[in-house]
């Protein structure tokens, strides 16, 4: 994968000094990497699709030929999800010979509910105030919604504004009781019954 490069370009017999390692390289070798990373974890979202931009601009100069390999380390347990730093390690006919830094930033991407216009709290979820569209969820922490008929029989519990992925935390199940209905309210007891009428507070 690496080319070399000779010093003497106008001799062909001339033994080459440096090797120029392609930016294109670097980055295919991070980023399969990674897809092996994430292929390996199980909590990933198998409906996402994800991107991989690897964060390295510029060809990599090696003043000492051979053959050049690479390997990708880890430096934290953190999950690839947004911008993560790892180690890739050059090594020339087995001998270490440089080791960098290089950002990765990981994105999910899926089709999640999300809101055409504000909705206040209270809403039933049945309206057509709500699309699918698929968004950025790297960083969705309260989980999403796929689909419209998964919003079921329930209200908004909260605020949602235009444009914004419906989350498990914007959703509530349709209250029973409201406020100012008449109820029963019933106590029971081994030896012991007791019922009263009220009105919800």
């Amino acid at each position: 994968a690496a080319q070399a490069q000779s010093e003497q370009a106008g001799q062909s017999s001339a033994v080459a000094t440096t090797i120029v390692v392609p930016e294109d390289i670097v980055h295919g070798v991070v980023a399969s990497y990674v897809r092996e990373q994430l292929a390996a974890n199980a909590s990933l979202d198998p409906e996402a699709r994800l991107e991989i931009d690897v964060r390295w601009q510029g060809d990599i100069l090696l003043n000492a030929p051979g053959e050049v390999d690479f390997e990708v380390r880890r430096l934290s347990s953190r999950p690839f999800r947004g911008p993560t730093v790892v180690r890739l390690v050059l090594h020339v006919d087995g001998e270490l010979y440089r080791s960098m830094t290089v950002t990765v930033d990981c994105r999910a991407y899926r089709d999640v509910v999300v809101t055409t216009r504000t909705v206040r709290r209270g809403t039933l979820l049945d309206s057509d105030a709500f699309v699918v569209e698929e968004r950025d969820v790297t960083s969705l922490k309260h989980g999403s919604f796929a689909a419209l008929e998964d919003l079921g029989e329930s209200q908004a519990a909260r605020p949602i504004g235009a444009g914004e992925i419906v989350s498990h935390r914007h959703v509530e199940p349709i209250p029973i009781i409201h406020r100012g209905d008449d109820i029963n309210m019933s106590v029971t007891t081994d030896n012991m019954f007791l019922l009263a009428t009220g009105i919800a507070m």
